[in-house]
């Protein structure tokens, strides 16, 4: 992991290379449109918070 952002941040100081060129319509093209991971972040957001709320006011009692 640690090689792969190396190499990333190398291509972009330098101006050139494999991850400073930017693909036409970044937003709506591609395999995975940049949106989808906006509506996955909100969705694991809103997962999270529900179940941390259940924890919060979940009593000790009904613990299995």
């Amino acid at each position: 992991m640690l090689i792969g952002m190396t190499k990333i941040v190398s291509d972009v100081w330098r101006g050139k290379g494999f991850f400073t060129q930017t693909p036409e319509m970044r937003w709506y093209g591609g395999t995975i449109p940049i949106f989808f991971h906006f509506v996955l972040a909100a969705f694991l957001y809103t997962w999270g918070n529900f179940h941390a709320r259940e924890a919060i006011f979940a009593s000790p009692d009904s613990a299995c």
